[in-house]
């Protein structure tokens, strides 16, 4: 995808909560293409169904006509499902289908593995038989996780979800992928998309410093997960 485009670069995500998450990676992705020099336009949407499958989200949901109606230059599947091969591998052939239709370009988000869900070997046997370029947010998730232990990316209350620093590694890994742009140059941080404190009426100000808190990535941590997403695109 040409980041220099005149245009707004147009992002559909399909997939579950873990799409939709932390406001969701269509905004966070938004957000930081728009931090890239010299930024990048985009417009992104997401079509979403909690704890949804693809074929699922094939057959109860508008995403089929969305694809088709949307001029979309980009469209991301979430590999969810992945407990049940088969199921997902066809409802990613039927999308295939209508996205290769409109002349759009596919890419499967390999999200990250639960002890009982093979994820990212799925997607990636998915994506070479079908030809679909897999971005690798889980590998990024696994040498993330073995690099620093002591950096948590999963939420603490939703089980299998990510939290704020999860959410940035793979927005990172997709940035990275889809504009072959290294996020290590990005200054992009999620606690930006948050209202800013002077700003908050005093009766919700110690909610929303508690949300800040959450959602403020260090430097040195940002700069981590910004390598590792970055080497898990150049290097998968």
């Amino acid at each position: 995808m040409n980041p220099a485009s005149a245009t707004p670069i147009r992002i559909l995500f399909i997939g579950n909560s873990n799409t939709f998450i932390n406001q969701g990676l269509d905004v966070h992705l938004k957000a930081m293409a728009a931090a890239a020099v010299p930024p990048i336009t985009v417009d992104a949407s997401s079509v979403t169904i909690p704890g949804a499958t693809l074929a699922e989200l094939w057959e109860g949901s508008d995403a089929v006509d969305v694809i088709r109606t949307g001029d979309w230059d980009v469209v991301v599947l979430q590999n969810c499902g992945t407990h049940w091969p088969d199921e997902y591998e066809a409802a990613v052939t039927k999308f295939f289908g209508v996205i290769a239709e409109s002349g759009t370009t596919p890419l499967i988000f390999a999200q990250w593995d639960d002890i009982n869900d093979p994820g990212s070997e799925v997607s990636q046997q998915v994506g070479a038989r079908s030809g679909i370029p897999v971005a690798p947010t889980s590998t990024a998730w696994d040498e993330a996780m073995f690099a620093r232990p002591d950096l948590s990316l999963q939420d603490d209350e939703i089980e299998w979800h990510a939290n704020v620093p999860g959410t940035y590694l793979n927005t990172a890994v997709l940035y990275a992928t889809i504009f072959g742009l290294n996020p290590q140059e990005n200054p992009y941080r999620p606690v930006q998309l948050l209202p800013d404190l002077d700003t908050v009426a005093p009766s919700f100000k110690r909610d929303m410093e508690r949300i800040h808190e959450q959602w403020t990535i260090s430097d040195e941590d940002a700069a981590f997960l910004q390598q590792i997403a970055w080497e898990a695109v150049t290097h998968d």
